[in-house]
């Protein structure tokens, strides 16, 4: 008998027009993890655990560059910025769902690159997955140093803390070996990021005047309906809205572990519902109340106080964002490297070996990167632009595309004018954004900002 009964989310497709993700049967003996009575349970995710990760794979400490992209672009085109990406990444999630449960051997975005494209398109789609699972990782580990930094004002060195968050993500990652485990972590790491991010978003109402307005005499808030920004820090910003929302390609392995596939989409809408409203309040309270004088990150726009102890609250959750990411990082190059062997699912040596060794690598990429490259946050936002956008509005439509036969679709649909919508988007970010990182880039380098490699 396996731990989960293979006929429970059984429905056989019908002939309708319109399919979606419980119109395919289960097949687990096609799946690329088989229920099995020995070894780790890699289809123990709870639909509510599905929804934090969904959660964790997007929510952090970055909300609080949203109130920074309304000061750039104003309030209404900041908003409609933030909802129409929110609409389509919403849209690209529940389209990777239905693919992933259409296409059971798929386990990332490489699996689907080989679908669409062949051999080729896995490995490199799945190389530049890792990586750019790998440079999410470094970016946590240096917020997690910030934060540290803020909190023993600057006891130690940041390349120590780092070291700090890299160790414990090696120890914790090597024992939590699916999703079902990493569930907990990912309420724990929510809930401590939920409280800071309002935290700060309630001590900045309560502020009399912006924290760095002048401290006497009248001041401009420079709150604006419509702000006119260059073409390169207005795309800096639109870009800032689809990093944000970027997660959608970890939603693969999340829909891969879960106990009832059927229940993706309840776990999507309760998971991204929870992210977009955090996102529009938060930013609409904090630029309304600081508008051109919010921090970034916007959680020292409330002073130095609440700034640590915003810090101080986040602190578990900066860790939890390192576990995540790590876990994500190194599960796809564990199953790209044992998928089709007994040592996939059984606690063999070499189901070990590889395990820690991908989380090993994934952590020591990210941290070399993070800590060796003097314009890693512009290079953050270059391959953010570049992969995170394909990622989240490209990918999602190639899959459909790819599907569209079988789907029996009409042509011009709502659903393929919103495909094309979204890829065309996605192209459009992708070359706005990139333009505005290197610009960023090029800019860092003329005025000489740029730190050396490994300082503090």
């Amino acid at each position: 008998m396996s731990k989960h009964s293979s006929t429970e989310d059984v429905e056989m497709p019908g002939q309708k027009a319109e399919a979606n993700v419980s119109d395919y049967p289960e097949t687990p003996e096609e799946d690329v993890f088989v229920d099995a009575d020995v070894g780790p349970d890699f289809h123990g995710l709870s639909w509510q655990g599905a929804a934090v990760l969904i959660c964790k794979s997007q929510f952090g400490l970055g909300v609080l560059g949203i109130p920074g992209t309304f000061a750039t672009l104003g309030i209404v085109p900041g908003l409609i910025s933030l909802l129409i990406i929110s609409a389509i990444t919403t849209f690209a999630g529940l389209e990777m769902g239905r693919f992933r449960q259409a296409h059971r051997t798929v386990h990332s975005i490489g699996d689907a690159g080989q679908l669409i494209f062949g051999p080729m398109g896995r490995e490199v789609l799945g190389f530049f997955y890792w990586l750019y699972n790998a440079l999410i990782i470094g970016a946590a580990m240096v917020t997690f140093s910030i934060a540290l930094n803020t909190l023993t004002d600057h006891a130690a060195c940041s390349i120590v803390w780092m070291t700090v968050a890299a160790a414990i993500t090696i120890v914790v990652c090597t024992i939590c070996r699916t999703m079902k485990y990493v569930a907990p972590f990912g309420w724990l790491g929510m809930g401590c990021l939920f409280v800071a991010v309002w935290l700060t978003a309630i001590a900045c109402l309560a502020q009399s005047r912006p924290h760095k307005a002048p401290s006497q005499g009248p001041y401009d808030l420079g709150f604006q309906a419509f702000a006119t920004p260059s073409f390169g820090d207005a795309m800096n910003a639109v870009a800032t809205h689809v990093l944000s929302l970027a997660g959608t390609a970890t939603f693969i392995p999340i829909h891969a572990e879960m106990r009832r596939t059927s229940d993706y989409r309840k776990a999507l809408w309760a998971g991204q519902g929870f992210v977009v409203i955090n996102y529009t309040l938060v930013g609409i309270v904090i630029y309304a109340k600081v508008g051109q004088y919010v921090a970034s990150p916007a959680i020292g726009s409330a002073g130095p106080t609440v700034e640590k102890i915003g810090y101080g609250i986040a602190l578990v959750g900066l860790m939890v964002s390192c576990l995540f990411e790590a876990h994500i990082s190194a599960k796809y190059s564990f199953v790209r490297i044992l998928r089709g062997t007994r040592h996939l699912q059984e606690g063999t040596m070499v189901h070990w070996l590889v395990w820690f060794f991908s989380i090993l690598v994934a952590v020591i990429v990210g941290f070399l990167i993070a800590a060796g490259v003097p314009f890693f946050g512009d290079l953050l936002g270059l391959l953010g632009s570049l992969f995170g956008v394909l990622w989240a509005m490209v990918v999602p439509g190639m899959t459909y595309l790819y599907d569209r036969d079988a789907l029996r679709r009409v042509p011009r649909t709502w659903r393929e004018i919103l495909i094309a919508l979204m890829m065309l988007s996605g192209f459009f970010v992708i070359v706005g954004g990139t333009y505005g990182s290197v610009s960023a880039i090029k800019a860092d380098y003329d005025t000489g900002s740029l730190k050396s490699a490994f300082v503090c």
